[in-house]
């Protein structure tokens, strides 16, 4: 996840197209990563808590 944090400076903190495009391929290169721990996350969140119930 440290190179999801320094891509992240990157996207941030570039400002030169060139080095942009490759922050791109980067970042397209790092989806599939991202999107497993996301759903790693909502499924640990929905088996360890549970939401509270509201009003309506």
């Amino acid at each position: 996840m440290i190179e999801v944090r320094e891509l992240r400076n990157s996207i941030v903190h570039e400002y030169m197209p060139d080095v942009i495009e490759s922050i791109f391929v980067k970042a397209l290169k790092l989806t599939p990563l991202l999107i497993s721990n996301v759903e790693l996350i909502n499924s640990y969140c929905k088996t360890n808590y549970t939401l509270p119930k509201t009003k309506g």
